[in-house]
């Protein structure tokens, strides 16, 4: 009993919520990969003491965006489902948010590990183009949201002519005749990979001289 009675004391004094009311979670602590989305659970209990009129108006969210994103406002007693996504590989806790920071008590810790992904490829590696004309070179990606893309004009490792667009998808217009070569450098916070695109663009037929 004593030693019951000493766990609720030490619970209030680390909970700074309530003096009647503090946050029960479950599971407390999550483990996930990249990309993944889980849901834990929270809901409010009462500790039998004296409500003073504080009641339940809490906000908790993730501590760290770069790792995981959750939130949740609760301003009553029953049980809530919070949806927590995996962005990037380290450790995020779920945390009580004041409006001027985060409070220091770890409610959920998360665990955020990298998954196997798979490596952005080129839809049509070879295309055919005109000059001033654009062509569109278009990338398979299943996590081309969470992706960065670097194009550049020339073969795969050359990184002395960058072109100012971005995403999976872009239009580019030759200028040059014969084969032009495209690649993109497809980077997430867990793999890297690239693709590379070759467009012909053949000579203008000359005129048989009569």
């Amino acid at each position: 009993m004593r030693t019951a009675s000493f766990a609720l004391a030490s619970l209030l004094i680390a909970a700074p919520l309530s003096a009647s009311w503090w946050p029960v979670w479950n599971p407390s602590n999550v483990r996930m990969t990249v990309g993944e989305t889980t849901t834990v659970q929270v809901k409010a209990n009462w500790s039998g003491l004296v409500d003073y009129g504080n009641g339940i108006h809490w906000t908790f969210r993730s501590d760290d965006d770069h790792v995981a994103n959750a939130f949740v406002y609760m301003d009553t007693a029953t049980q809530r489902d919070v949806q927590i996504v995996a962005v990037g590989p380290g450790t995020a806790a779920i945390r009580q948010d004041s409006g001027f920071g985060f409070g220091t008590v770890t409610w959920v810790r998360i665990t955020v590990v990298c998954g196997a992904e798979a490596p952005a490829i080129a839809a049509v590696p070879s295309l055919r183009g005109r000059v001033g004309e654009p062509v569109t070179l278009t990338l398979v990606s299943s996590i081309a949201n969470r992706t960065n893309f670097t194009w550049y004009l020339g073969e795969t490792g050359d990184v002395s002519h960058p072109l100012d667009v971005a995403g999976p998808e872009i239009a580019f217009t030759p200028t040059t005749y014969g084969t032009i070569h495209v690649w993109v450098s497809a980077v997430t916070p867990c793999s890297a990979s690239t693709a590379q695109f070759a467009i012909e663009v053949p000579y203008p037929r000359r005129r048989t001289a009569k």
